[in-house]
């Protein structure tokens, strides 16, 4: 059974994760292409800063498999491991006084519709809420990013979360798109967990 896990991301992990960025054509906050000394910049700046108020983490998927193997009547378990790369997520613009911080998200697009987002959602949430003592998880998805804003509104509804559209929050494709702007309690976060 694969399992989602969060842990630390190197520098070879950040510029993976660039070249899947700079494929989705200006659909995220920033529209430009990143180079690789910008995302090696974001990484020792930003990533490696303990004093940084971003928290990135490396999502990865462990595809473990358990063999058995029969030998003389004997048998023998071991496992093969294997565990893979699928995205990078983190916990930007921290306030520590106020108790909130806006989601980044972004997994490999090969993987789009196998559920990974969604438990990578749930092990941020948890995280936030818990390990870092967050009240608010925000975050903003633009129109225009149609796979994106289905992902979202799903987890809205899933997690109970408030939302709204803000009006012409992005310039795309020659005119001004809307963008859905959404935020994750800790106590509707709990509740959801009780269940």
């Amino acid at each position: 059974m694969s399992e989602i896990f969060l842990n630390s991301i190197n520098m070879q992990q950040c510029e993976i994760v660039r070249n899947w960025r700079n494929k989705l054509e200006g659909v995220l906050r920033t529209s430009f292409l990143l180079t690789d000394k910008m995302q090696e910049t974001f990484y020792h700046n930003t990533i490696c800063n303990r004093n940084s108020n971003n928290r990135f983490f490396g999502v990865y998927l462990d595809n473990t498999k358990e063999i058995t193997n029969v030998k003389n009547e004997k048998t023998e378990m071991r496992c093969k491991p294997s565990i893979e790369f699928i995205g990078m997520v983190g916990l930007i613009n921290i306030e520590w006084e106020n108790g909130i911080a806006e989601i980044s998200l972004l997994l490999n697009p090969d993987l789009i519709g196998h559920g990974y987002g969604s438990k990578t959602l749930h092990l941020l949430l948890n995280k936030g809420f818990y390990q870092l003592r967050l009240n608010q998880i925000f975050g903003e998805v633009y129109k225009c990013n149609g796979n994106g804003l289905n992902f979202w509104n799903k987890q809205i509804e899933k997690y109970d979360a408030y939302s709204t559209i803000l009006p012409a929050r992005k310039y795309f494709n020659c005119t001004f798109v809307d963008s859905l702007y959404f935020s994750f309690s800790f106590q509707k976060f709990l509740q959801y967990n009780k269940r």
